[in-house]
């Protein structure tokens, strides 16, 4: 099985690389390579790693800055970004997995966006 794990660089995601890349065939990418909020290029990579699972980190964390000057960067990569991710699964037929913290999404604004 074919794991693209997206936002791999991170804190979590330096944690749970070295798990998956254990029992998994690994494709690590992050900002340096792949920016979520592009579409096209979101192409290229799904076309490039032929993935059977995205696995998606990616996010900007930095709450303070996200409430100010990071404001509309936080939005595209925290919203949008996974937005993208899931479209491009979705055509693929690729199962998509998300991570997030409560600092980006709490689950409560929200009821319906909530998988039982």
């Amino acid at each position: 099985m074919k794991i693209l794990l997206v936002g791999g660089k991170g804190l979590l995601g330096s944690n749970i690389a070295p798990l998956l890349a254990e029992k998994y065939d690994l494709a690590v990418c992050d900002i340096d390579t792949w920016d979520i909020t592009d579409h096209g290029a979101g192409r290229e990579q799904m076309e490039k790693y032929g993935p059977d699972v995205v696995v998606n980190l990616a996010a900007v964390t930095d709450v303070d800055g996200c409430e100010d000057e990071k404001k509309e960067l936080a939005e595209r990569v925290n919203g949008y970004g996974p937005g993208i991710l899931a479209s491009l699964c979705k055509e693929r037929k690729i199962l998509f997995v998300h991570f997030s913290t409560d600092y980006v999404f709490d689950g409560k604004k929200n009821p319906s966006l909530q998988r039982r």
